[in-house]
């Protein structure tokens, strides 16, 4: 039995070669700096599988959604996961991004 504990709504700014390779630019949002996940998604995945996000389209996107925390019950032990969809940028984005070379602060 699974006890939801929380969700985090974040966007992220993804790089994909449209084959699961790649890897998380930025993050923007509530993200749980508890765990570190936006350093880990940002310092330590080359593989978007690892993090659920291996559906990403070749090229940049946008993924907005949210991280899904569990407890399991018989264990204690915790799992983390992601939920969302990806979009493209939209042409004010790009242009941010040209420019400045991020999206979020």
């Amino acid at each position: 039995m699974n006890n939801e504990l929380k969700t985090s709504p974040f966007e992220a700014l993804v790089a994909c070669d449209g084959g699961g390779n790649g890897c998380v630019l930025e993050v923007a949002g509530t993200v749980d700096e508890g765990y570190g996940l936006a350093v880990w998604m940002q310092e330590e995945v080359n593989h978007l599988g690892d993090l659920g996000l291996d559906e990403a389209p070749r090229g940049l996107s946008v993924w907005t959604g949210i991280i899904q925390e569990s407890q399991q019950y018989s264990t204690g032990d915790y799992e983390t996961y992601l939920k969302g969809t990806f979009r493209p940028l939209t042409s004010a984005e790009w242009s941010l991004l040209s420019s400045v070379g991020k999206l979020w602060s």
